[in-house]
């Protein structure tokens, strides 16, 4: 199942390899982000308490991280089977790497400022746009390679698939709104949603069943 000549504008090597790159340069700034704290001439109770501060910007870094890795562990099995890819493709794909590689800026401000719940429900934005540019990607994908070519013939997987890719973003934009009710249920929600998403589901299966 590969794209036809007369439509393809960029191997899918070439389309991988730059997206892997920017899923690892995106990965590195969050760690980057993370500030040894300055312990000189500390006792033991106030080094104990800068590492208690470390938590935030810990929990920021761990979940940040799972989303980029909730991508870029779904962003193989979406092109598997094709060699070539048309230029909505790309531009898709390039929509979902401006959001990922924008992450870290939202992990910092949580990391920060995660006690102000505006700045809560922004990374909630953050999160649901990850999810949002990656179901727009796949679901063209879908359509304009699988569906067209007869590679999938369930459609109740076809649904079900959808809906629990649909879910991620739903959920993300959900904690987003929960932020200016109680910050730790907001923050509860973007860190246990990725990690959901790490399990083998509907949409990998979908995925690679038939490619």
């Amino acid at each position: 199942m590969t794209e036809t000549p007369g439509g393809s504008l960029m191997n899918l090597a070439r389309l991988e390899a730059f997206s892997d790159g920017v899923f690892a340069f995106a990965a590195t700034l969050l760690v980057i982000e993370l500030r040894v704290p300055d312990l000189h001439a500390a006792s033991n109770a106030q080094a104990s308490h800068a590492l208690v501060a470390l938590a935030r910007p810990l929990l920021a870094y761990v979940t940040s991280f799972l989303v980029i890795g909730v991508i870029w562990l779904n962003h193989h099995p979406v092109f598997k089977g094709l060699t070539d890819v048309d230029r909505p493709t790309v531009l898709l794909n390039l929509a979902l790497l401006i959001v990922v590689a924008f992450l870290p800026f939202p992990t910092e401000l949580i990391s920060e400022y995660g006690n102000l719940p505006v700045i809560v429900a922004f990374y909630g934005l953050a999160q649901a746009a990850t999810g949002a540019t990656f179901c727009a990607l796949w679901f063209y994908v879908e359509r304009r390679y699988r569906l067209a070519t007869g590679a999938v013939q369930s459609e109740r997987a076809i649904a079900f698939s959808r809906l629990w890719a649909a879910a991620y973003p739903v959920v993300a934009l959900g904690g987003s709104l929960v932020a200016f009710e109680s910050i730790p249920v907001s923050v509860a929600i973007y860190a246990l949603l990725p990690v959901a998403y790490l399990l083998p589901n509907a949409v990998e299966w979908q995925l690679t069943r038939n490619a």
